[in-house]
């Protein structure tokens, strides 16, 4: 997450009012934000690219791209505007903020190689928009990107060169002014660089051939073919190897001899190779197809070593005289590219039909997957309310079993009662034998007419003991039960 309160400090120190060493230091802090957003590191994502152009970064960026900055200054700003332009709203800003001239103006010869390639990166991002493309080549963009295309330029100005002529190129007026401007030899000298530069130097060389027949011929004029053969070695990159096959379908059969020089190469079995099932992507496969397509069509018009003129071909020459063979040849190569056309136009309708069904296979899967996912929840439901129920009956009967214990204690308590009551009675009733056999003892061993008193006299006090000791165990007296002399 971006802290729009840090950046809106940063794009202020980076104003003309700022020192030089604080609007640096800013600049650097700037630019390690942007890398970051666009590699999503340090909790950045691409998406922070457009919240650092809200805050009001792109003028003061822009400005630092002037020439009087330091060269350095304008490095870090150029690869501050490239990494922004990843995002495609931010690069219409951008665009749209007048860095066209400014970054022409630094590619021009005369600005260090350090910054040259960021502008011309920057160039390449910005050439993706068709509209901001042919304003770039309005400003007089292809010379000087033409001219970074040469030996004095490092590995990654010549890629960020070829990129963005690649993206230039797809507009055919752009495209013949790229070729006119003196690219194609540098290009094809390119395709035996870097990785990165042969991925796009070939990209160039496959759109500049596409676009125009005379174009086409240039290209195969500078020995582009045997270095495009090449790259569809296993050693190139998938998309090398691509763009590769495109320029050798865009050159075959349209230049004279193109073919010849392609079967010569070892373009055939180079090209067979990346049509095995299961040996490339599909979109690589359906181009080296297209390729390996016109090359045998071109053979099948025009057999190698077929110079001998039958009787057949003369009469059809002496009907055909006023016909001059400029004609002849043209015409035949109008019914060879109609053919080729045909031909591309079956691939395009069945790689369409392949495109269908396999949307349809993904429908199908999908409506699949979302059945099996209802059976899983359906599942998933019967599992949770039978664990519920299951639940329930164990809590019942864990009430049911609390519940008979609590019975049980209540029947072992009552039953305690009654042995305590019984065992009350037991001792009530040897306390009153006692009682009673005492008193008699003293009725016979006393004088007569004395008894009585001393029986008066213990009766009551005894008689509340008994009393009290025969409640505790819970027995009731009534009025007549309750004395001595009656018991």
């Amino acid at each position: 997450m971006t802290d729009t309160r840090k950046l809106k400090v940063l794009v202020r120190k980076l104003g003309r009012g700022a020192r030089p060493s604080q609007r640096r230091s800013a600049l650097e802090e700037l630019m390690q934000i942007c890398r970051d957003a666009h590699n999503g590191l340090r909790g950045l994502t691409p998406g922070n690219l457009m919240d650092i152009a809200a805050v009001g970064a792109i003028g003061p960026l822009l400005e630092l791209l002037e020439p009087e900055s330091p060269a350095e200054v304008q490095r870090m700003a150029a690869l501050s505007l490239r990494f922004l332009s990843l995002n495609p709203d931010v690069a219409e800003i951008i665009a749209a903020a007048g860095a066209i001239p400014l970054l022409v103006r630094l590619i021009r010869a005369g600005s260090p190689d350090s910054v040259q390639e960021p502008a011309g990166r920057l160039l390449w991002n910005l050439a993706i928009e068709a509209e901001t493309a042919a304003a770039i080549a309005a400003a007089g963009a292809i010379p000087p990107l033409v001219l970074l295309l040469g030996p004095g330029s490092s590995a990654a100005t010549h890629e960020s060169a070829a990129g963005a002529l690649s993206e230039l190129a797809k507009s055919k007026l752009v495209a013949s002014a790229i070729a006119a401007a003196g690219a194609v030899p540098p290009l094809v000298q390119l395709l035996g660089g870097s990785p990165g530069t042969q991925q796009n130097a070939s990209a160039a060389l496959a759109t500049i051939a596409g676009m125009n027949a005379e174009d086409a011929v240039t290209v195969a004029a500078a020995g582009a073919i045997p270095p495009l053969v090449l790259l569809l070695g296993p050693a190139s990159k998938a998309l090398t190897q691509q763009n590769a096959a495109g320029a050798l379908m865009n050159l075959a059969g349209v230049v004279q001899g193109s073919v010849t020089t392609m079967v010569a190469a070892g373009a055939v079995p180079a090209l067979g190779r990346l049509v095995a099932p299961g040996a490339a992507k599909k979109r690589l496969q359906q181009v080296a197809s297209q390729a390996l397509a016109r090359i045998a069509t071109y053979l099948k018009m025009f057999p190698p070593g077929d110079g001998a003129s039958t009787e057949d071909d003369e009469e059809e020459e002496t009907s055909e005289e006023e016909a001059s063979p400029q004609e002849i040849r043209q015409q035949q190569l109008q019914e060879e590219r109609d053919e080729m056309d045909e031909r591309d136009e079956a691939m395009r309708l069945e790689e369409m039909q392949t495109l269908q069904e396999e949307e349809e296979m993904q429908e199908a899967a999908g409506i699949r997957q979302l059945q099996l996912q209802g059976e899983r929840d359906e599942q998933d439901e019967m599992m949770r309310l039978g664990e519920i129920q299951r639940l329930e009956e164990m809590q019942a009967l864990e009430e049911e079993k609390m519940q008979k214990l609590a019975e049980m204690q209540a029947v072992a308590e009552v039953q305690e009662m009654q042995k305590v009551a019984e065992m009350q009675a037991i001792e009530v009733t040897q306390c009153t034998r006692t009682v009673w056999l005492t008193r008699r003892r003293k009725q016979e061993a006393a004088p007569t007419g004395t008894g009585g008193s001393c029986a008066h006299t213990l009766c009551p006090l005894l008689d509340g003991w008994i009393r009290r000791r025969i409640e505790d165990a819970g027995f009731f007296f009534s009025a007549g039960l309750c004395t001595i002399e009656s018991w």
